[in-house]
C-alpha cells in the first residue's frame, strides 16, 4: 500500500511537471530604452526588466549545466553590476545566437562604432 502511494505521488509530480512545461510561455520587449522578459508558467510569472544603461552584454553561452557531457546553452543577460541572468535553456544554440544578436541590435548593447549594427540573416 505504501509503495502504491509513493508511485502515485511520483506519477502526479511527473504529470504536473509535464503540464507546467506545456503551459510555459515567454514574451520579450526590447528597445533602446529597456529590455523586458516575462516568463509565465503554472508556478507563476517571472519578470526581468532593465534599462538599456544597466545592460553590459547580451549573449548565448553555457549555462553551467551538462546533459550527457554536452553543455546546455542559454541566453545570458549580463548587467552592469556584474550579475548574470539566464533564460531559454530549451532553445538550440542557433536560436539563442539569433535571439541574442537581435536583442543586442534592439537595445544597442555592445555596439561597435562604425560597424553595421544590422543583425545577420539566418537563411537566404
Amino acid at each position: 500500500m505504501i509503495a502504491l502511494s509513493v508511485f502515485s505521488l511520483v506519477g502526479i509530480g511527473m504529470l504536473t511537471a509535464a503540464v507546467n512545461q506545456m503551459r510555459r510561455k515567454a514574451s520579450l520587449r526590447a528597445s533602446r530604452d529597456e529590455l523586458i522578459i516575462v516568463q509565465q508558467s503554472l508556478l507563476g510569472t517571472k519578470t526581468f526588466k532593465r534599462n538599456s544603461g544597466e545592460l553590459a552584454a547580451v549573449r548565448a553561452d553555457h549555462s553551467g549545466i551538462e546533459i550527457n557531457g554536452t553543455p546546455l546553452p542559454e541566453l545570458q543577460i549580463h548587467t552592469a553590476d556584474g550579475k548574470k541572468h539566464g533564460f531559454f535553456t530549451n532553445l538550440t544554440s542557433d536560436e539563442l545566437l539569433w535571439l541574442a544578436t537581435h536583442l543586442r541590435y534592439a537595445t544597442g548593447v555592445a555596439e561597435t562604432p562604425g560597424d553595421s549594427a544590422e543583425p545577420p540573416k539566418l537563411a537566404k
